[in-house]
């Protein structure tokens, strides 16, 4: 694995556009959190002056909340990382990197494997930086009357977006490695995220749609307890639930082994 690691490394380290993109989501999520906890305060605000029943404030950043509300709203950006991942692995079609791979001696399955190191990779990247940014703004708003205790609590919805953020990855790289260019990778891939699998979600309904891929990375961590959602009666997820997990590590299994099986009938 960590020759693997070493190959994916050795071709992005002088790839300027990939370390800008990545700083790039991670410091507008880091700013982002902010922005959009301040919008929903001020809303509140200016909706419930005068209101004989005011609104609660909302607050993104307390334990032991913070870990599940900023990674539940990180799945709603994983697009960008899908996208710098489905980048990566096509252009390296375009460019003849993984034909030469080939003559240097590197087997269609090592390459597979070489891939998924790179999904895991940058699967781990946005979670540590997801996390660092949750730990850093709970502690900068802890108050004396929340526990100490309260910020190990709830971590595991840490390792929860890590698989999401995997499924989905094993996704990317499923169109990414059968379509091959990267125009027509990206935009079959977002057709799918955004149009394709919702329709065919609805269709399906409540008790069939979360064994479909995306929802069910999505179902790992979903809508997080907030005071102004318990106002409203909001029924909320409070723990990560096995069978999403299943559902999800089932899913990076078959997309490893179905890849592998294209892969061997397909000329690189």
């Amino acid at each position: 694995m960590i020759n693997y690691f070493t190959i994916e490394f050795l071709k992005i380290r002088t790839y300027k556009t990939v370390w800008i993109l990545l700083g790039i989501f991670i410091l507008g999520f880091a700013l982002g959190g902010s922005a959009l906890e301040s919008m929903l305060n001020k809303t509140i605000t200016d909706n419930t002056s005068g209101s004989l029943i005011p609104l609660p404030g909302f607050s993104l950043y307390l334990f032991p909340s913070v870990w599940q509300n900023l990674f539940f709203i990180a799945g709603f950006v994983k697009l960008f990382p899908g996208f710098l991942f489905v980048m990566l692995v096509t252009n390296e079609f375009t460019h003849d990197t993984i034909r030469q791979n080939v003559i240097t001696g590197m087997s269609k399955n090592q390459i597979l494997n070489s891939k998924v190191v790179m999904a895991i990779s940058i699967a781990l990247i946005t979670t540590l930086a997801v996390f660092l940014i949750a730990l850093t703004n709970g502690l900068i708003h802890k108050t004396p009357e929340i526990p100490f205790r309260t910020l190990f609590q709830k971590l595991e919805f840490v390792p929860a977006y890590f698989l999401e953020m995997m499924t989905y990855l094993m996704v990317c790289l499923f169109f990414a490695l059968t379509l091959r260019k990267p125009i027509v990778a990206i935009l079959s891939m977002l057709v799918y995220s955004i149009i394709a699998e919702p329709i065919i979600a609805y269709k399906l309904g409540a008790s069939m749609n979360q064994f479909l891929p995306l929802k069910a990375a999505a179902n790992l961590i979903r809508i997080p307890r907030t005071t102004l959602m318990e106002f409203f009666g909001y029924e909320f997820q409070e723990y990560v639930a096995g069978k999403d997990i299943l559902i999800c590590l089932a899913y990076c299994i078959l997309f490893y082994f179905v890849l592998r099986l294209i892969m061997k009938r397909r000329d690189l």
